[in-house]
């Protein structure tokens, strides 16, 4: 494919993941929602106000997703960033961390099935091609989160724990 085409591919996929940006919070309250019913164990973290910070990052994690999806500037952190503050939270929130890679796969998943319902209401969003494209995309990004959450993850809870070791002793 020539540089062109792939351009206009791509530009044509973030017009697609544009088209949900209005509804980042409505979408992000619903990944939150599904979280705490399919995972109450997420409530039995020992973190104050629990379902809040859940909420609130959700929100912060669909916008700037979708934001990047969409190729629209970042407002604050670049994404990594986002993704490795998560790991170090819910790494100090005690929550294990595969709630936290079944957060992020429902999150990914909810958008994947908002970017196909945007689609059906309207054909013209994006075709078939570039909805697979799409979706290829959004799964490899979703690998790279996974990379980036486990790595801060582990490093938080290994500082944790020498900390611990060093308060015990």
């Amino acid at each position: 494919m020539d540089p062109v085409s792939k351009r206009a591919d791509q530009e044509a996929i973030q017009q697609a993941w544009a088209t949900l940006l209005g509804r980042a919070d409505a979408i992000a309250d619903s990944i939150t929602l599904a979280l705490i019913e399919q995972e109450p164990a997420y409530l039995a973290s020992p973190a104050p106000d629990i379902a809040v910070e859940i909420r609130r990052s959700t929100r912060e994690h669909v916008l700037q997703g979708l934001r990047t999806m969409s190729g629209a500037p970042a407002a604050t952190d670049t994404t990594k960033e986002v993704w490795r503050r998560t790991g170090r939270e819910r790494a100090r929130q005690q929550i294990p961390m595969e709630l936290v890679l079944k957060a992020y796969t429902l999150g990914s998943r909810t958008l994947w099935e908002e970017l196909m319902l945007e689609r059906r209401r309207d054909k013209s969003v994006i075709d078939e091609r570039l909805l697979i494209m799409a979706g290829q995309q959004l799964w490899r990004a979703l690998d790279s989160q996974y990379e980036t959450l486990v790595d801060a993850y582990r490093r938080e809870s290994a500082r944790m724990q020498q900390r611990d070791l060093a308060n015990a002793l």
